[in-house]
């Protein structure tokens, strides 16, 4: 019988624990997280913007799936491959991924500030979250950042988790490594999470004996070892994804004035994303715990290196360099948690700024209102006056599928009893598009007339097994036929132009031309054919 009891301890603690894991604070939370999630899928299903070019370029991924491409990590691609698989080609299966996970990753938000003061401030913080703009539109496009959020701020707090105790807490180890290699396989940023780390024990006189701890070391091998992968394939080609990278940190010679427009556009940036009141009382916030750093607690320590810090350094590097708005929009998080222990209370600073605690709950309303303005501005701006002018945000994601059935309308003029070759002699963004707005959803070659390699589309092989087939080939509106590319066929002839409005100021053009017979796709030049010809000449 006394053995038994144990027993009945042991299943009695296990038939206890969703109660512990999910409380009724968390219960609360799990519900605006549902129901969040089912606004956001239930609006993608009414969306009615095409998809953005880059969208449409990691769906191209998604069709050709590999251990890297040219400038990104895999996730994106496996992403958008599985959820495709599962519910089609259509707007709506691409950009799924972007809601679940968008919302998704409110829950470590919501997580890590309750562990590091209390539910109060927890959801705090993940209503904070929510009602950006910037996470808004996030949770709408299929692109590099939801996903990458996600993981970055589940690394977060899963090693506050491990590290929050004198001792560190092994049962977070494999979450962690977990959560920080998904981010290293979406996007290089997550490199970040290693350095910052490191700066959070070397800044504490408590933390710096963690360095011979054997979990510290264990996450950053476990971590970096998800980059296998992507080490190989970046092997086999060159290295071309860090020579992408390094293009982002080169400078080049501009005027003074320029260096504070971008530094100016940076800052702006930010204020949109967050909504500017919002914006304006977390880097007030960041900046008074800044100041008092050596007299605030481990939490607000961490918090600080993950966000503040880190924030300080890119908009310094705005000055120097072109730096993207979404660059900084992981380093908002932590910010953003403090943010809210400040106005819950938790983190009293100075009386004079305490005083506007009570403005939070009006700021974070009014970044939910602009928010829901938003979501609507796609079905009021393109039938109005604004559409195609520089207070038109929506250009970018209209126009696409107008351009696919033109060149589609087109292409029904040539002979149908055989295939066709489709060319695009453009940037990268027209040819995704094309890839998937066209019927059939074929695959489009790119011409790259600049011979430097910039997109995934220059590392995949051109046409084989094509030989004497005609093509159907897209150019700029302004350009000619790159005479490389024309002297890839027998005959080449301009069939006409294509024209995409997008509004009273502005538009697309493209010029289409047939070429018959064709031969065989052109060797890349080498690189001294590229010093005497930077350029693909074009036909006279």
């Amino acid at each position: 019988m006394t053995e038994v009891v144990p027993v009945l301890n042991q299943t009695t603690q296990i038939m206890r624990l969703p109660r512990m894991l999910l409380d009724s604070g968390r219960w609360g939370v799990l519900l605006l997280l549902v129901v969040l999630l089912i606004l956001r899928v239930g609006y993608l299903l009414i969306c009615p913007l095409d998809l953005v070019p880059d969208e449409a370029y990691y769906w191209d991924w998604s069709r050709q799936l590999d251990w890297s491409y040219y400038s990104k990590p895999p996730m994106i691609a496996w992403l958008i491959a599985f959820s495709t698989f599962i519910g089609g080609d259509s707007e709506f299966a691409i950009r799924f991924p972007a809601a679940v996970m968008g919302t998704l990753g409110l829950w470590p938000v919501y997580e890590l500030g309750r562990s590091m003061y209390d539910h109060r401030i927890g959801l705090w913080a993940f209503l904070i979250v929510a009602a950006s703009p910037g996470m808004t539109a996030l949770c709408l496009l299929m692109t590099i950042d939801a996903p990458f959020l996600v993981a970055w701020t589940a690394s977060l707090y899963c090693l506050w988790r491990m590290f929050a105790a004198e001792k560190p807490d092994l049962k977070w180890l494999v979450p962690a490594i977990l959560a920080t290699g998904a981010g290293l396989l979406t996007k290089q940023t997550a490199m970040g999470l290693i350095p910052l780390m490191l700066l959070f024990l070397l800044t504490g006189k408590s933390d710096r004996s963690r360095f011979k701890t054997a979990a510290l070391w264990l996450w950053i091998c476990g971590s970096l070892a998800f980059l296998l992968p992507v080490i190989l394939w970046n092997n086999r080609h060159s290295w071309i994804t860090l020579e992408h990278t390094s293009q982002h940190f080169g400078t080049q010679p501009v005027s003074t004035l320029r260096h504070v427009t971008r530094f100016l556009e940076f800052v702006a940036s930010q204020f949109g994303i967050l909504s500017p009141l919002v914006c304006w009382m977390m880097l007030v916030v960041v900046a008074s715990a800044l100041m008092m750093l050596s007299r605030l607690e481990r939490r607000e320590r961490f918090l600080l290196c993950f966000g503040g810090i880190p924030l300080i350094a890119v908009t310094a590097l705005s000055l120097f360099q072109q730096v993207q708005p979404n660059w900084a929009v992981a380093l908002h998080l932590p910010g953003l948690i403090l943010l809210a222990a400040w106005g819950g209370g938790s983190l009293p600073l100075s009386l004079r700024l305490d005083a506007w605690r009570n403005w939070l709950p009006t700021f974070v309303g009014i970044s939910a209102v602009m928010s829901v303005g938003l979501a609507i501005i796609p079905f009021i701006i393109p039938g109005s006056s604004v559409a195609g002018t520089a207070f038109d945000p929506t250009f970018r994601l209209r126009g696409w599928r107008d351009l696919g059935q033109q060149v589609a309308t087109i292409m029904q003029t040539f002979p149908q009893d055989r295939e066709m070759l489709i060319i695009a002699a453009t940037a990268r963004g027209p040819v995704s598009e094309l890839a998937y707005y066209l019927p059939g959803k074929p695959r489009v070659y790119r011409w790259n007339v600049g011979q430097v390699i910039d997109s995934q589309h220059d590392l995949w092989s051109g046409p084989a097994d094509a030989h004497m087939l005609d093509a159907v080939i897209i150019t700029d509106g302004i350009d000619e036929l790159p005479k490389r590319l024309a002297q890839s066929f027998g005959s080449v002839t301009e069939v006409g132009p294509v024209h995409v409005s997008l509004g009273s100021r502005k538009s697309r053009h493209y010029r289409i031309w047939r070429g018959e017979s064709f031969e065989a796709w052109p060797d890349r030049l080498t690189p001294p054919q590229r010093l005497a010809n930077h350029q693909d000449p074009i036909l006279p």
